[in-house]
Protein backbone atom coordinates (compact mmCIF):
# COMPACT_ATOMS: atom_id res chain seq x y z
CA UNK A 1 0.00 0.00 0.00
CA UNK A 2 1.40 3.39 -1.00
CA UNK A 3 2.11 5.95 1.68
CA UNK A 4 1.44 9.60 1.07
CA UNK A 5 2.71 12.65 2.90
CA UNK A 6 -0.02 14.63 4.59
CA UNK A 7 0.60 18.38 4.49
CA UNK A 8 1.13 19.94 7.91
CA UNK A 9 0.82 23.59 8.93
CA UNK A 10 -1.04 24.62 5.80
CA UNK A 11 -2.08 27.91 7.42
CA UNK A 12 1.52 29.18 7.57
CA UNK A 13 2.66 31.48 4.73
CA UNK A 14 5.09 29.98 2.24
CA UNK A 15 8.77 30.86 2.50
CA UNK A 16 9.63 32.30 -0.90
CA UNK A 17 13.07 33.86 -0.60
CA UNK A 18 15.26 32.10 1.96
CA UNK A 19 13.61 32.32 5.38
CA UNK A 20 11.42 35.27 4.28
CA UNK A 21 7.83 35.18 3.17
CA UNK A 22 6.75 37.19 0.16
CA UNK A 23 5.26 39.97 2.31
CA UNK A 24 8.38 40.21 4.48
CA UNK A 25 10.54 40.43 1.37
CA UNK A 26 8.35 43.15 -0.14
CA UNK A 27 8.34 45.20 3.09
CA UNK A 28 12.14 45.01 3.23
CA UNK A 29 12.55 45.75 -0.49
CA UNK A 30 10.31 48.83 -0.51
CA UNK A 31 11.69 50.00 2.85
CA UNK A 32 15.27 49.77 1.53
CA UNK A 33 14.38 51.47 -1.77
CA UNK A 34 12.44 54.23 0.01
CA UNK A 35 15.19 54.70 2.59
CA UNK A 36 17.88 54.85 -0.08
CA UNK A 37 15.93 57.34 -2.22
CA UNK A 38 15.18 59.51 0.83
CA UNK A 39 18.82 59.37 1.94
CA UNK A 40 20.11 60.41 -1.50
CA UNK A 41 17.58 63.25 -1.69
CA UNK A 42 18.31 64.56 1.84
CA UNK A 43 22.07 64.04 1.52
CA UNK A 44 22.13 66.41 -1.43
CA UNK A 45 20.21 69.07 0.53
CA UNK A 46 21.60 68.62 4.07
CA UNK A 47 24.61 67.02 5.66
CA UNK A 48 24.91 63.23 5.98
CA UNK A 49 24.13 62.85 9.70
CA UNK A 50 20.82 64.71 9.31
CA UNK A 51 19.93 62.58 6.26
CA UNK A 52 20.65 59.38 8.25
CA UNK A 53 18.55 60.68 11.14
CA UNK A 54 15.52 61.24 8.85
CA UNK A 55 16.03 58.01 6.88
CA UNK A 56 16.28 55.74 9.96
CA UNK A 57 12.51 55.78 10.79
CA UNK A 58 11.67 54.61 7.25
CA UNK A 59 14.07 51.67 7.49
CA UNK A 60 12.99 50.84 11.06
CA UNK A 61 9.33 50.85 10.00
CA UNK A 62 10.12 48.43 7.16
CA UNK A 63 11.99 46.14 9.60
CA UNK A 64 9.09 46.30 12.08
CA UNK A 65 6.52 45.52 9.38
CA UNK A 66 8.59 42.56 8.22
CA UNK A 67 9.56 40.95 11.53
CA UNK A 68 7.69 42.32 14.57
CA UNK A 69 4.53 40.65 15.88
CA UNK A 70 2.40 42.04 18.71
CA UNK A 71 0.28 39.41 20.48
CA UNK A 72 0.87 37.00 17.58
CA UNK A 73 -0.60 39.56 15.15
CA UNK A 74 1.32 41.27 12.34
CA UNK A 75 2.66 44.74 13.11
CA UNK A 76 0.54 46.28 10.34
CA UNK A 77 -2.65 45.06 12.02
CA UNK A 78 -1.39 46.49 15.32
CA UNK A 79 -0.73 49.86 13.63
CA UNK A 80 -4.25 49.99 12.18
CA UNK A 81 -5.76 49.16 15.57
CA UNK A 82 -3.57 51.80 17.25
CA UNK A 83 -4.60 54.54 14.79
CA UNK A 84 -8.25 53.57 15.08
CA UNK A 85 -8.02 53.74 18.87
CA UNK A 86 -6.17 57.06 18.73
CA UNK A 87 -8.69 58.73 16.46
CA UNK A 88 -11.89 57.43 18.09
CA UNK A 89 -13.51 59.20 21.03
CA UNK A 90 -12.61 57.89 24.47
CA UNK A 91 -15.57 59.36 26.33
CA UNK A 92 -18.84 57.55 25.96
CA UNK A 93 -21.99 59.42 26.92
CA UNK A 94 -25.17 57.59 27.65
CA UNK A 95 -28.19 59.19 26.06
CA UNK A 96 -31.47 57.97 27.38
CA UNK A 97 -34.04 57.25 24.72
CA UNK A 98 -37.68 56.84 25.52
CA UNK A 99 -39.10 53.45 24.74
CA UNK A 100 -42.50 53.64 23.16
CA UNK A 101 -44.50 50.53 23.81
CA UNK A 102 -47.39 49.71 21.58
CA UNK A 103 -50.41 48.34 23.27
CA UNK A 104 -51.60 45.19 21.65
CA UNK A 105 -55.06 43.86 22.05
CA UNK A 106 -55.27 40.41 23.46
CA UNK A 107 -57.75 38.30 21.60
CA UNK A 108 -59.67 35.79 23.54
CA UNK A 109 -59.70 32.42 21.90
CA UNK A 110 -62.64 30.25 22.51
CA UNK A 111 -61.74 26.64 22.94
CA UNK A 112 -64.16 24.38 21.20
CA UNK A 113 -64.80 21.11 22.84
CA UNK A 114 -64.42 18.23 20.49
CA UNK A 115 -67.30 15.96 19.93
CA UNK A 116 -67.02 12.85 21.97
CA UNK A 117 -67.19 9.74 19.89
CA UNK A 118 -68.39 6.38 20.85
CA UNK A 119 -65.79 3.64 21.27
CA UNK A 120 -67.43 1.64 18.47
CA UNK A 121 -66.94 4.56 16.03
CA UNK A 122 -63.29 4.93 17.01
CA UNK A 123 -62.66 1.20 16.69
CA UNK A 124 -64.32 1.02 13.24
CA UNK A 125 -62.33 4.06 12.01
CA UNK A 126 -59.09 2.50 13.26
CA UNK A 127 -59.95 -0.75 11.47
CA UNK A 128 -60.52 1.18 8.23
CA UNK A 129 -57.19 2.97 8.58
CA UNK A 130 -55.29 -0.24 9.28
CA UNK A 131 -56.88 -1.82 6.22
CA UNK A 132 -55.77 1.13 4.05
CA UNK A 133 -52.24 0.92 5.42
CA UNK A 134 -51.98 -2.84 5.01
CA UNK A 135 -53.31 -2.83 1.46
CA UNK A 136 -51.41 0.33 0.50
CA UNK A 137 -54.59 2.11 -0.54
CA UNK A 138 -56.02 -0.74 -2.62
CA UNK A 139 -58.66 -1.88 -0.19
CA UNK A 140 -61.80 -3.23 -1.84
CA UNK A 141 -63.82 -2.37 1.25
CA UNK A 142 -62.84 1.30 1.02
CA UNK A 143 -63.68 1.47 -2.70
CA UNK A 144 -67.12 -0.04 -2.12
CA UNK A 145 -67.82 2.41 0.71
CA UNK A 146 -66.75 5.36 -1.43
CA UNK A 147 -69.00 4.19 -4.27
CA UNK A 148 -71.89 4.03 -1.84
CA UNK A 149 -71.18 7.58 -0.66
CA UNK A 150 -70.98 8.82 -4.25
CA UNK A 151 -67.23 9.56 -4.46
CA UNK A 152 -65.82 8.62 -7.83
CA UNK A 153 -62.72 6.54 -8.43
CA UNK A 154 -60.87 9.59 -9.85
CA UNK A 155 -61.41 11.54 -6.66
CA UNK A 156 -59.94 8.67 -4.66
CA UNK A 157 -56.94 8.58 -7.03
CA UNK A 158 -56.28 12.28 -6.45
CA UNK A 159 -55.80 11.63 -2.76
CA UNK A 160 -53.09 9.06 -3.40
CA UNK A 161 -49.79 10.84 -3.96
CA UNK A 162 -46.79 8.76 -4.88
CA UNK A 163 -43.62 9.15 -6.92
CA UNK A 164 -43.56 5.49 -7.92
CA UNK A 165 -46.05 3.19 -9.56
CA UNK A 166 -48.07 1.30 -6.98
CA UNK A 167 -49.19 -2.18 -7.87
CA UNK A 168 -52.13 -3.75 -6.10
CA UNK A 169 -51.22 -6.47 -3.62
CA UNK A 170 -51.74 -10.07 -4.60
CA UNK A 171 -55.10 -11.50 -3.62
CA UNK A 172 -55.17 -12.99 -0.18
CA UNK A 173 -56.25 -16.59 0.28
Amino acid sequence: MAQYRIPQNIDLPDRIIGPLTLMQFLYLLFGALGGYALFKFLDALFFTAFALFLTAPVILMALALAFVKVNEQPFLKFLFAFFQFSTSSKIKIWQKQEIIEEKKEIKKIEIKKEETRKPEEIRSRLEELTMVIQTKGWSEVEEEEKKKKGESFLEIGKRIVSNREVKPPPPQI
